[in-house]
């Protein structure tokens, strides 16, 4: 994830789980945009039943741009979500990998 983070057309924000019930909670969705504005907008959505892509149906959009406005106000800024992710990644793997690195050592383990 921090390595997408570096991306110029990708952005990445965490919603905490503090934020409690958010409209994200209803599952996964996609606006695509393009830059020919007679081009309609694309919305994909993923649900437990089946995905579903909404093509030239730009009214079903707006309900999604809303919900992701919410979101976005919810979500931490890029630098702490970036920086939530790393605490996450070294709470969660550096014990591990100590652990890996502790078991193949030839110092102590002489195989």
């Amino acid at each position: 994830l921090l390595d997408v983070t570096d991306r110029p057309t990708t952005t990445l924000r965490v919603v905490p789980f503090g934020a409690g019930l958010h409209c994200g909670m209803g599952g996964p969705f996609v606006i695509l945009e393009f830059d020919d504005p007679a081009a309609d907008p694309v919305l994909h959505l993923e649900t437990a039943a089946a995905d579903v892509t909404l093509r030239d149906q730009p009214g079903a959009v707006e309900p999604y741009r809303t919900a992701f406005e919410r979101l976005r106000d919810v979500a931490m800024d890029e630098t702490a979500s970036r920086a939530f992710i790393r605490k996450v990644l070294d709470e969660l793997w550096a014990p591990r990998a100590m652990a890996v690195t502790q078991r193949t050592n030839p110092v102590t383990d002489p195989r």
